[in-house]
């Protein structure tokens, strides 16, 4: 077992020597890690449903945990289909006051749940969004949520992370792209970003897709639109009927994917024909299908049909 962290900004914790790393880590955000592996959260082998959580340095709510060896945990059986946990330190500042690793359990829904958030009674630094799948005994996905901050300026893994770093005046940048939580003319907060974000197509078998994917932030939303072309690269002729469509795999990204099905018009087009057919962007899971309008098309290699979307999320 793993020693308890090292705290500071509990009652009675702060001495001189200690005021100098305290201070600044505590002001630079309300909630950060320190170095570039501190406390990250990874899949750890020969555990059941087993994560590590790296050594090192965080902050939240005035406190600062040093710790020095790295911490193992097992997330909790799913009896059937997934579910998401979300990892966190939670400090509780009742005497004796602590620090530990908690896992709050979410639903099959990639999102936060809720969590303690009322500093200086008890509060939780969310570190990972982590999804357990049934019959599997391996953490299938991790979602990084962690965040630095210094000199004014906020860093975060994952553009999930502004679900709890949502606050008026924050500024927090995700990869290339900066976002700010502004007040709006109508009077509500919400993020915003004037740089949207590029993602490229996730590949299918038999297919080669390419083009953009768009995500801008618009207030507490986020608008996104593409533009993607599936050009048949197998040797055998793909063919669509109806009435159902025929799954061709995921292409959406997850930071992309909407939570109601979308259904759109294409056009199959090459070698000397051109039919309409219809597609569909599915709800929550990123998979494109697609069924022909009347009767049955066949897609030979090389030919294509273009795809263009635009929904908010």
């Amino acid at each position: 077992m793993a020693t308890p962290p090292v705290s500071y900004g509990y009652p009675g914790s702060i001495n001189a020597a200690a005021l100098a790393t305290w201070l600044p880590a505590a002001a630079a955000a309300r909630f950060s890690v320190v170095g570039a592996d501190d406390w990250r959260v990874s899949v750890l082998g020969g555990l059941d449903r087993g994560l590590q959580v790296n050594a090192g340095t965080g902050c939240g709510d005035g406190v600062m945990d040093v710790t020095a060896e790295y911490e193992t945990m097992s997330l909790p059986l799913v009896g059937s289909g997934s579910q998401w946990f979300l990892v966190v330190r939670r400090r509780n500042w009742a005497a004796p006051p602590s620090t530990n690793l908690v896992a709050i359990p979410g639903t099959s829904e990639k999102k936060l749940p809720a969590r303690s958030d009322n500093p200086g009674f008890e509060s939780d630094q969310p570190l990972a969004l982590c999804r357990v799948q049934a019959g599997q005994t391996i953490v299938q996905e991790i979602v990084d949520l962690r965040c630095w901050g210094g000199n004014g300026g906020l860093v975060a893994a994952d553009a999930m992370a502004l679900d709890y770093l949502a606050r008026p005046g924050a500024d927090v940048r995700v990869g290339p792209v900066s976002y700010r939580y502004a007040l709006a003319a109508d009077g509500t907060w919400g993020w915003y970003s004037d740089q949207p974000l590029s993602l490229a197509p996730l590949q299918v078998s038999g297919y080669a897709i390419s083009g953009p994917i768009t995500v801008s932030v618009e207030g507490s939303r986020k608008r996104v639109t593409g533009n993607l072309e599936f050009k048949r690269t197998a040797a055998a002729a793909d063919s669509f009927g109806g009435p159902e469509f025929k799954d061709l795999g995921v292409v959406i990204p997850a930071t992309a994917r909407v939570a109601l099905s979308q259904y759109y018009d294409v056009v199959i087009s090459g070698f000397g024909q051109r039919a309409t057919a219809h597609a569909y962007i599915g709800a929550s899971n990123g998979v494109v299908g697609v069924r022909a309008a009347s009767g049955t098309i066949s897609l030979p290699k090389l030919a294509n049909f273009y795809l263009y979307f635009n929904y908010v999320i």
